[in-house]
């Protein structure tokens, strides 16, 4: 354990000398975003190419893995016959959930009607809902 925390955190400061500091973007240097970050770094490409939090979107099975991914999917609560969807997860990536945010904030800004608009409105709409599951 002493070795990979070690070698964990002069990884860190080799970044910090070029002015790369991985953990204000994302939350783990080290997990799946962050070790695809550093391996494209190693690859000659720059901090703009591989900046992305999620990575490659292929690497995602659908889109709902992907929402989970960002912790924008509902949460979802089943007793007995009912099942209730509620708020957002919030587990996932901070700072593509805060981007998404304000992305949709802006949308439903937008005077002219587009598909886009619509479908955010659809989904607000929504809000919570309640079933039975037992039929």
């Amino acid at each position: 354990m002493n070795a990979r925390s070690k070698l964990k955190n002069q990884i860190h400061q080799s970044l910090a000398i070029c002015c790369i500091k991985l953990s204000s973007v994302i939350s783990d240097s080290f997990g799946k975003s962050g070790r695809h970050i550093i391996e494209q770094l190693l690859e000659g490409k720059t901090i703009e190419q591989i900046i992305a939090e999620m990575g490659d979107y292929r690497d995602f099975q659908n889109a709902d893995k992907l929402a989970m991914y960002f912790g924008i999917a509902p949460a979802v609560y089943q007793s007995a016959c009912k099942l209730r969807t509620g708020k957002i997860t919030k587990h996932g990536s901070k700072h593509m959930r805060q981007i998404l945010v304000q992305v949709s904030k802006a949308i439903s800004k937008i005077k002219k009607s587009s598909k886009l608009k619509r479908l955010f409105q659809r989904v607000l709409t929504r809000g919570r809902k309640e079933e039975c599951c037992c039929q």
